[in-house]
């Protein structure tokens, strides 16, 4: 399940009291990315939504090699902190 996407379903009961509730379609792990079809459809609408806006952003662009440069810097940080606490 992706952060986020999980209660995009959820709807309040017509009373306080009562505790919220959503109705699930278990999908099957083997197969599906998402626990329940709710939760599928809920993440589609979020990327459908994002795409165009990123598209769309006017922000400077950023060339591939930094950003490969900069992953390869977090990913041996990482390691590093890793290897730290192993001993």
């Amino acid at each position: 399940m992706r952060a986020g996407v999980s209660d995009a379903n959820w709807q309040e009961e017509s009373t306080p009291l009562k505790r919220r509730t959503r109705t699930t379609t278990k999908l099957d792990p083997l197969i599906f990315e998402y626990d329940t079809k709710e939760d599928a459809e809920a993440y589609d609408v979020w990327f459908r939504k994002k795409v165009p806006e990123e598209l769309d952003d006017q922000g400077p662009d950023i060339p591939h090699e930094a950003v490969m440069d900069e992953t390869d810097r977090i990913i041996q940080e990482a390691e590093g902190r890793q290897k730290a606490t192993k001993g």
